[in-house]
């Protein structure tokens, strides 16, 4: 369900793709991980926030942003893209797990359909997720919505019909070797 994501592209590049003069100083990453700072896009620009929502919450289905009082409002006046690069997924094999790096199959970065708040002073985010694609279930059950851009402003102004999977062509998977994976499930699992 995305526990980790990067975003590890040339700021000036991240700028360009999201139609942005500035952005904030931000560290490119492998590994972003929830309670992190990482970028967010919203209408207005380009911010640093904090990764969950001040309950922990890191995701919100698709399937219920509607209903849910925690993220019934977000959802009509607070959302924003968060740029990535890939996440990570992990499949149960056997005794073990296997770490998968998904990303984009036919450009550098995507955004991921997120809501936005601010609590105590300080802004925050969660991605949005949705039934993963066919070709992802393999993989893991759930994954992040990813925005194409054509439609990066119609989701940022409150467009419906967004919330999908991606098109099984749109994301390339392929196995995190051994030295990563086990830096990543250090922090992940233990």
């Amino acid at each position: 369900m995305c526990a980790r994501y990067s975003l590890h592209s040339d700021p000036q590049a991240v700028a360009r793709h999201f139609g942005l003069d500035a952005l904030p100083a931000f560290a490119p990453s492998y590994d972003i991980a929830p309670q992190a700072s990482a970028l967010m896009v919203r209408a207005e620009g380009a911010v640093l926030a904090h990764w969950g929502f001040r309950a922990g919450v890191h995701h919100a289905r698709a399937e219920t942003l509607g209903v849910k009082l925690s993220f019934r409002e977000a959802y009509h006046r607070r959302r924003c893209l968060v740029p990535a690069n890939g996440f990570y997924e992990w499949k149960g094999e056997g005794k073990s797990k296997q770490a998968y790096y998904l990303r984009p199959a036919q450009r550098e970065l995507f955004a991921f359909a997120a809501l936005w708040e601010r609590w105590q002073g300080r802004e925050s985010f969660c991605v949005i997720t949705v039934e993963a694609s066919f070709a992802l279930r393999a993989i893991h059950e759930r994954m992040p919505v990813v925005i194409a851009p054509e439609h990066y402003a119609g989701w940022l102004h409150g467009e419906e019909g967004l919330l999908r999977p991606a098109p099984h062509n749109a994301i390339r998977s392929d196995p995190v070797g051994a030295a990563l994976e086990s830096e990543i499930q250090k922090s992940v699992f233990n």
